[in-house]
């Protein structure tokens, strides 16, 4: 018969290898026997929020999925009823909900859902009307501020006035609108005038502008060019700004 030798190297690396590979295993698997025993413990003592956390990282292990409904229940329950002290309702049914799901027979949680599903009907109709009202006052206000805008700008123009208008010609010898502006207003604004070129018989044939910044209770003394259409007659629309 032939002799094996063994090389007791390798067989040493071999065995180093395994318990290294072991011993996280071992470790492993005690860390998740204490957790189901503290998991018991916390279902004993209606430790319920430390129960369900122990519940989650310990997943499918032994009964859990049977331990799995009771903890869930009292979980949620428990989380809900704080929810309910504190009035804070909507998420207190969101609870009473997830707690339902694991005890459907209980008549109790039922009635308690129901009561507090009415609570909050009765809370997001108060909101809704809040909203409501708020959203008129704050439309009111809008409008009261566009009304004085409205006035404000009004009076404004109310205190412009066109002194005179009619056609001259400019310091190079073009035709244009020529006219005066007087802002009796106790600021300086910002005047723009819009203007209408029309024919003998009151037909638009062209048009023109001009602006320019004019002092409190001063004269502004506009030209504005007519790009050589002939026209007998304009009219001048003022668009007034104040200016700080």
């Amino acid at each position: 018969m032939k002799k094996i030798e063994i090389d007791w190297m390798i067989v040493g690396t071999i065995a180093f290898l395994l318990l290294i590979f072991a011993l996280p295993i071992g470790s492993s698997i005690k860390e998740r026997s204490d957790t189901y025993k503290t998991l018991l413990s916390n279902i004993e003592n209606k430790q319920w929020i430390e129960a369900k956390a122990n519940l989650d990282s310990l997943g499918e292990y032994k009964n859990t999925l049977e331990l799995s409904p009771e903890v869930n229940y009292h979980y949620y329950l428990k989380n809900a009823d704080e929810k309910y002290k504190a009035k804070e309702y909507h998420q207190a049914l969101n609870e009473y909900k997830n707690a339902f799901k694991y005890k459907s027979s209980d008549k109790n949680l039922e009635n308690k859902i129901k009561e507090v599903e009415q609570i909050c009907k009765k809370l997001d109709e108060e909101k809704r009307k809040k909203e409501e009202l708020e959203r008129k006052k704050a439309e009111q206000e809008r409008l009261k501020a566009e009304r004085e805008e409205k006035l404000k700008t009004q009076r404004m123009l109310n205190n412009v006035v066109i002194l005179s208008q009619g056609f001259g010609y400019t310091q190079f010898g073009e035709k244009a609108v020529v006219g005066r502006i007087k802002n009796n207003n106790p600021f300086s604004v910002q005047v723009r005038a819009d203007i209408d070129l029309k024919d003998s018989r009151g037909n638009i044939v062209g048009t023109t502008y001009t602006y320019d910044r004019v002092s409190p209770y001063s004269v502004w003394h506009f030209e504005a060019p007519t790009f050589g259409v002939y026209a007998n007659h304009t009219f001048i629309n003022l668009t007034i700004e104040e200016l700080d």
